[in-house]
């Protein structure tokens, strides 16, 4: 198993999982995944790689033996209620395919947080979880046993239908 940094050459591939995670979600038949809008988010996100600030990224990718590219992360920093001196990284992305072993996640998550908790500047880590995928509650837990506490509610109000 192979965490590794995220590459220009991988773009393509990336899109491909957010393409299969979009499909998996409750968006599909609601719109269609941007491709060109995929790729500049993916690019920016690896041009800002490793910056400290409000905007840094952390894009990585789980590589299998095979060399195909099966799940990654895209994290950001943002400063705390945005306007604070003091940042908060949370999770953009994070996607692992039916055919990655179940501890790429967990090894994802991992780099997300060594970075994180490597920046002076960071005073939270939040993970986002939704109904878009599913079993968050499932999610949920996983996330509470490696630390984690709920904090808040997300409200959502339709307005397609």
């Amino acid at each position: 198993m192979t965490i590794r940094r995220a590459q220009f050459s991988d773009a393509p591939r990336l899109i491909e999982l957010m393409q299969q995670a979009y499909e998996k979600s409750k968006y599909i038949g609601r719109g269609k995944v941007d491709v060109t809008e995929a790729r500049e988010i993916l690019i920016g996100a690896m041009q800002r790689d490793g910056v400290k600030g409000p905007g840094g990224t952390h894009c990585m990718v789980y590589e299998a033996a095979a060399g195909e590219v099966e799940g990654f992360i895209i994290g950001m920093t943002e400063r705390v209620y945005h306007v604070a001196d003091k940042l908060r990284a949370t999770d953009i992305f994070f996607y692992v395919s039916d055919e990655a072993p179940p501890l790429a996640a967990g090894a994802l998550l991992k780099s997300f947080e060594g970075w994180a908790t490597s920046n002076k500047r960071v005073i939270e880590i939040t993970l986002g979880i939704t109904d878009a995928i599913d079993e968050p509650e499932r999610l949920a837990e996983a996330y509470e046993a490696r630390g984690y506490m709920r904090c808040g509610l997300m409200l959502e109000r339709r307005v397609d239908e």
